[in-house]
């Protein structure tokens, strides 16, 4: 790992959402990489049309592998998306990984740069190069201050977010996942905690999901439980619409945002069975971001 000399003392940024990218980057590398070497480089980011810019970090992980052809990187930030499988090509897809470091990259740019996420460089067998910014919120910013930067570490500073402040008293998990199928809940869960800092438990069948209920409780006043559940309407025995007409029957669970999750239209059947049985709120498999975004901001 190489640091410029000219790199401040203190970063103050998310250590571990940049923790979570280079480690995503570098096991990318891994696969890919037979021989050769794996490089990370820190340094300041040099944009010679707008000096205000000084105070952004850039960070780049380079690998000599095999490389990525052109026509293939457009795949890369898709959610378990795999190469073509060409000569000597490590058959291991990039799975969330690259997808999710992406949107990450994208926020830790902010408020100078919107949706610069990870920019790639690459050519079939030349290695590859992945790099993005970040923005050092520190009101100081004293080059001079900076020496030898070969043993230089980052320093982890806590930032306060909304998430913190809301749920400093209660720990309770404030959104359930109730899915049979295990791929859906490992993508969903990992949007809401990459992209969204949220915490999320999970049930596979509706004998679990009311355990989950009854067990998400603690014995602080501010304490609710959980506030949204997303339910799988196709699940096995007893579906989702059954599940929320009998956790609607308690009035322990009436405030409970219930979004029910399918393959189905909106303008289907199901749709309207799915008001019917109580549910709040409906998002459409696959899984588009903006749209859980969108529900997010409007229920959690």
């Amino acid at each position: 790992m190489e640091f410029d000399d000219n790199l401040p003392r203190f970063i103050c940024s998310d250590a571990l959402r940049i923790r979570q990218i280079i480690i995503n980057l570098i096991g990318n590398a891994i696969k890919f990489t037979k021989q050769g070497q794996i490089l990370t480089h820190v340094s300041i980011y040099e944009n010679k049309n707008e000096n205000e810019h000084n105070n952004m970090i850039q960070i780049k992980v380079k690998d000599t592998g095999i490389g990525i052809d052109q026509t293939q990187q457009s795949n890369l930030f898709k959610a378990f998306s795999k190469l073509d499988d060409q000569e000597n090509l490590n058959p291991l897809g990039v799975g969330l990984g690259l997808m999710i470091s992406n949107e990450l990259a994208k926020k830790l740019s902010e408020p100078y740069f919107q949706n610069t996420g990870l920019q790639i460089s690459s050519q079939q067998n030349q290695g590859t190069e992945f790099k993005f910014l970040i923005m050092n919120h520190s009101q100081t910013f004293n080059i001079n201050e900076s020496q030898n930067r070969k043993n230089t570490q980052f320093q982890q500073l806590d930032i306060i977010n909304e998430e913190i402040i809301k749920n400093t008293n209660c720990q309770c998990k404030k959104i359930l996942i109730v899915d049979d199928t295990k791929f859906n809940i490992i993508a969903l869960q990992s949007y809401l905690q990459m992209i969204f800092n949220i915490s999320s438990e999970a049930a596979d069948s509706y004998e679990q999901c009311f355990e989950k209920l009854q067990n998400n409780f603690c014995n602080l006043q501010n304490c609710v439980g959980f506030k949204i559940i997303f339910m799988d309407i196709c699940m096995p025995e007893v579906d989702g619409i059954e599940i929320t007409k009998r956790i609607r029957k308690n009035s322990k669970y009436q405030n409970i945002i219930i979004v029910g999750c399918s393959g189905y239209s909106p303008e289907s059947q199901e749709y309207q069975n799915c008001q019917e049985a109580g549910m709040n709120d409906y998002l459409y498999k696959p899984i588009d971001k903006q749209q859980l975004k969108y529900l997010i901001q409007k229920y959690y």
